[in-house]
């Protein structure tokens, strides 16, 4: 029932944190091919992995940027997600805050930058989703 400005403004509080946490899972991506950045991990909520949605299995949605990616970046993925496993004792795999991130920081963007490729993309989806909803009140 909120005005789009508003209701963007809402939408984008969402993001960093808990949900979206991009320039965190940068870190992680880029500190992953040294091993030692295992023991400064947290033992729960370590950015860009876990999902709400599948759990003990990686996530197919991703399937199809994970096939862009080359053999070095699908080896570096392999080795985080086995240092995570081991750190957390839990069958968790990357989310989609660790794959945009990823996926981001190899095309060159700096891990600050990371939000706007987020919000470029939800943009035109949370203004369809409002204009959407505001017809049916």
């Amino acid at each position: 029932g909120k005005p789009l400005a508003e209701s963007l403004a809402a939408g984008l509080l969402t993001l960093g944190g808990l949900h979206a946490p991009l320039q965190e899972a940068a870190f992680v991506w880029r500190s992953g091919h040294n091993p030692d950045w295992l023991e400064s991990l947290p033992t729960h909520n370590i950015p860009g992995f876990g999902s709400s949605w599948v759990k003990g299995k990686p996530d197919p949605e991703f399937d199809q940027v994970l096939a862009t990616w080359d053999d070095d970046m699908r080896a570096r993925l392999d080795l985080i997600t086995t240092f995570v496993q081991i750190q957390t004792g839990k069958d968790i795999y990357p989310n989609a805050a660790l794959i945009t991130a990823a996926t981001c920081v190899d095309l060159g963007y700096a891990p600050h930058e990371l939000q706007s490729v987020l919000i470029s993309a939800r943009l035109p989806v949370w203004i369809n989703l409002y204009i959407n909803n505001r017809r049916t009140l």
